[in-house]
């Protein structure tokens, strides 16, 4: 297949400007480029070259081999609580499967651990944010909560707890 590939290359590079040569070329060279990356695990970037080729070849079905590659990717971060990476993955691959969704649960239980935090519930939102583990700036509005909750106990005069608390930051 490769060296069927390299000969219509060559011959569409010779043919020169006769009709559509130059685009077969190009399209061929970016066909071989976008080959070498899945041959690298190199996804995204075979994913944007299938991308631009359309219905080249059979870029249509390596376009959705790539997304399923991305996915897993994405899903074994997600497992091992890398969920900005996950995001990102999930966000780009957001026609394949249910990725979509699963970009928009970040999404809410993000703004659900902040609603939780504006209501002053800083226990709660505490353990919400630290769920969401790296998603967006959720380490930081952990540590929020809880300067937050520190700041409640020391108003309410429980300075020792407050104590205990600021110590931990």
């Amino acid at each position: 297949d490769a060296g069927k590939l390299d000969s219509a290359l060559e011959k569409f590079t010779a043919a020169g400007e006769f009709e559509d040569a130059t685009t077969k070329a190009a399209q061929i060279t970016a066909y071989q480029e976008a080959e070498s990356n899945v041959s690298e695990g190199k996804y995204q970037e075979a994913r944007a070259v299938y991308i631009q080729l359309g219905d080249y070849l059979q870029s249509t079905e390596k376009l959705e081999s790539c997304n399923a590659a991305i996915y897993s990717e994405a899903a074994e971060l997600k497992a091992n609580g890398d969920y900005a990476k996950a995001n990102e993955l999930y966000v780009l691959i957001s026609g394949y499967s249910d990725s979509a969704d699963i970009a928009s649960q970040f999404k809410v239980d993000y703004q659900a651990a902040t609603d939780i935090l504006e209501k002053g519930n800083y226990d709660d939102a505490y353990v919400a944010f630290v769920a969401l583990k790296n998603y967006s700036d959720s380490p930081t509005k952990a540590k929020e909560s809880l300067y937050l909750k520190a700041e409640s106990l020391k108003e309410a005069g429980s300075f020792d707890d407050a104590v205990v608390i600021y110590s931990g930051l």
